[in-house]
């Protein structure tokens, strides 16, 4: 698995999820599955927004799945 962490006052996202979706590409020169995008917000202690990609693109299934176990939490433990 890799793993892109930002932090949520850093709006430059795009080299970051072009690189996921290059290094979870399937037949690809990394060979990663599957990938995570992690923004944090460190002053609210939460996880702002998650993306993961599997076979070179966002799946919004496991996005959703991943992101609902910290909008549980709340916290960044």
């Amino acid at each position: 698995m890799v793993v892109e962490l930002k932090l949520s006052d850093n709006h430059d996202i795009a080299l970051d999820l072009w690189k996921l979706a290059h290094m979870t590409r399937e037949n690809g020169l990394y060979g990663y599955t599957p990938g995570a995008h992690v923004i944090l917000n460190l002053q609210q202690q939460t996880v702002a927004q998650s993306i993961i990609f599997v076979g070179g693109a966002p799946h919004p299934e496991l996005a959703g799945w991943f992101q609902r176990h910290f909008d549980r939490i709340g916290v960044i433990q």
